[in-house]
């Protein structure tokens, strides 16, 4: 993933840190830099985001983790506040038909849009990091995206047949005209958003030309969503189409960063586009927010370090993360984008890694091990093995995993143990 220097600045000030050093904290820290471009004004960093780490698929979590090892403070970006929704006529309804791949959606209308080209400061940003500017309105869902780490998508209202929006499984055989110049054939296990009449998008993966804001466009519906990672992968694979919206959902997404980066890009839309916000519909399932209880004794234990109370308190506070010391424990409440944090042990990770590996003391440990008595059948096994070889027989080796297919052309007929998901589909 790209990330330039110029914007992670706006987010926390490194002018005091040259970019060498920008890119060996990055590595302390879990995300290797494979490569540094240096380009006028600016430069950019390509770095390798973890597969569990997918909070920091945009600029804010990068610099987020580089505040945190470098005791920076964030600045976030302006967002915009929605008014008290007793006061706003909600415009278009919103209905989600299986609550189990879609969390939550956020429509939001915003009319008096004028579509045009986007400032400079924008489409330069989007060039640095791979993509084309289109208009101003486009433009912003994917800077925001960019910036957040969270994907968006704006439908042309005027485009739409009635006023709803349907989160649904796509009819079998269903079609859609996809903005990648692509018609894809869509099946019931696939997620489609939907008006009254038609998909207008895959879910998490691509919009569709039908809906989609030119020139002409005046008002559209502003989409921020959490879609079943499984799912959107399922999909992914089947159609044979990757994203940069997939590629992120994929990885998962958080309620908190769906609401941020909606009112983010209302933000945008009003100040680059003319943009006035007229209304909007948040459907969000109840979500619990994880709390562990971290023993201190343990994180020395397992570390071998002799870290104080205030140490690892003083870690995990740099991560956003909420502390309440309690005796010989910490009870720790962990941000709602930290989908890769579940486990006390995550908690000891995150805590050296922010104090530094270096803190961790070398030690050569040796350890009396007691003598192995053979297993008189697996040593038979080996022997009869070795006698087979040496006469020329072959070793087959099966895969722990195959296919129904292979089980069929190998006549067996039991019942097998089926993967939920397999990497094969």
């Amino acid at each position: 993933m790209k990330i330039t220097y110029n914007w992670l600045n706006e987010l926390i000030k490194i002018d005091a840190f040259s970019v060498k050093e920008i890119a060996e904290t990055l590595g302390q820290i879990g995300f290797e830099v494979s490569a540094i471009s240096n380009l006028p004004g600016d430069t950019v960093f390509d770095i390798e985001i973890p597969a569990n780490r997918g909070d920091c698929l945009g600029h804010l979590g990068i610099a987020r983790e580089l505040a945190a090892k470098l005791n920076l403070v964030l600045i976030y970006p302006e967002t915009y506040s929605f008014p008290d929704p007793r006061s706003v006529n909600k415009v278009f309804s919103i209905d989600i038909e299986d609550t189990n791949l879609c969390k939550r959606y956020m429509g939001v209308v915003i009319e008096d849009i004028k579509v045009g080209p986007s400032p400079d400061l924008i489409a330069e940003r989007l060039q640095k990091c791979g993509l084309r500017p289109i208009n101003n309105v486009v433009d912003i869902t994917n800077y925001v995206m960019l910036e957040t780490g969270h994907p968006l998508h704006a439908f042309d209202i005027d485009k739409l047949s009635g006023e709803r929006i349907v989160v649904r499984n796509a009819n079998k055989g269903e079609k859609i005209n996809a903005l990648d110049n692509n018609n894809y054939v869509l099946s019931p296990d696939m997620l489609v958003i939907a008006d009254n009449e038609k998909a207008l998008a895959l879910a998490g993966i691509v919009g569709g030309t039908e809906s989609s804001v030119i020139e002409s466009t005046s008002r559209i519906i502003l989409e921020s969503a959490v879609f079943k990672l499984e799912n959107i992968r399922r999909t992914r694979q089947k159609l044979n189409v990757t994203t940069e919206s997939s590629y992120r959902f994929e990885r998962g997404s958080s309620y908190k960063n769906c609401d941020f980066a909606s009112r983010r890009a209302i933000s945008l839309i009003t100040k680059y586009a003319n943009g006035r916000f007229v209304s909007h519909n948040d459907i969000c399932l109840p979500y619990e927010i994880k709390k562990i209880v971290l023993q201190i004794e343990k994180v020395n234990r397992i570390l071998s370090t002799q870290y104080q109370v205030k140490d690892i308190v003083d870690a995990l506070s740099r991560l956003e993360m909420k502390t309440e010391v309690k005796e010989d424990k910490i009870i720790v409440e962990v941000p709602p984008y930290r989908l890769d944090i579940n486990e006390e042990i995550d908690l000891i990770e995150e805590v050296v890694r922010i104090q530094g590996y270096d803190t961790v003391p070398v030690e050569i440990k040796t350890y009396k091990t007691e003598h192995i008595i053979e297993e008189p059948l697996l040593e038979l096994e080996r022997k009869a093995s070795d006698f087979l070889l040496a006469q020329g027989i072959q070793e087959v080796i099966n895969y722990s995993f195959c296919s129904n297919k292979t089980l069929k052309d190998c006549k067996i007929n039991r019942e097998p143990i089926g993967l939920q998901n397999p990497l094969s589909e």
